[in-house]
């Protein structure tokens, strides 16, 4: 869930992917670091059972969320109603979440 947030921040750190000026926060060392730091824990909590369950509870709404904020923040060149409810209904509503 926190893979692609980690990879649209290195990619609007490097400019290779225009952001919104109101989420050049993305492109920031703390949104990288925190980023970073969550992917790896992501990772880590899949091989221990409980932290896992954990994980698959909190998953969805996070998915979510993660979802409307990365397709709201490379939406540039639309009116901020129109980029927000594309978000929503874009970014936040198609998250599927599969485990192999």
């Amino acid at each position: 869930m926190f893979v692609p947030l980690l990879v649209l921040s290195i990619a609007a750190r490097s400019s290779w992917l225009p952001i919104s000026p109101a989420f050049d926060w993305i492109a920031t060392n703390q949104a990288l670091t925190v980023s970073a730091t969550a992917t790896a824990i992501e990772i880590g909590a899949y091989y221990v059972p409980f932290l896992d369950n954990l994980l698959d509870t909190i998953s969805t709404p996070a998915a979510v969320a993660a979802g409307t904020i990365a397709t709201a923040s490379v939406i540039v060149d639309l009116p901020p109603w129109l980029q927000y409810s594309v978000a929503i209904v874009g970014g936040g509503g198609t998250q599927v979440q599969s485990r192999p």
